[in-house]
């Protein structure tokens, strides 16, 4: 699957419906952001398929809970790895959740606790699973 030729966003699975008068609905469910470029480095080699599969395990994940995927083509924390922004969903949001930023995603134990978080409501709507702790980048000068 071809990344994305710019870091411009590119949303992959649920989309917004227009509601009301044409509005976006609100999403239920928090977004992902992910760097297309260093995807499944932590699991093996550039070249051995790994970037290609953790890209549809997140693609996967995104069209099984209905969360919306952005992939682009740098984060700028390249020597983190994996890395995964969780957006708060609406109801995260309006009680003043940030973005939760994690490291090292890639692989089926740090994909199943996001899941889990993810089908829980995210950040501000549930807690963090304790096995995401190891991942998450903290403050501003984790990047």
């Amino acid at each position: 699957m071809a990344l994305p030729a710019s870091c411009h966003d590119q949303p992959v699975g649920a989309t917004r419906s227009p509601g009301k008068r044409g509005r976006p609905t609100p999403r239920r469910v928090p977004g992902l952001t992910v760097c297309g470029t260093c995807a499944g480095e932590s699991l093996g080699g550039p070249d051995d398929g790994a970037r290609d599969e953790q890209m549809r395990v997140l693609r996967d994940l995104a069209g099984e809970l209905g969360a919306a995927l952005t992939v682009v083509d740098c984060l700028d924390a390249c020597e983190r790895g994996d890395v995964v922004v969780v957006r708060p969903s609406a109801a995260g949001r309006a009680i003043g959740a940030a973005p939760v930023w994690l490291q090292r995603m890639a692989g089926p134990s740090a994909m199943g606790e996001l899941r889990e978080w993810l089908a829980a409501g995210g950040p501000g709507v549930a807690a963090e699973p304790s096995g995401l702790e190891r991942h998450r980048l903290v403050g501003p000068d984790a990047l």
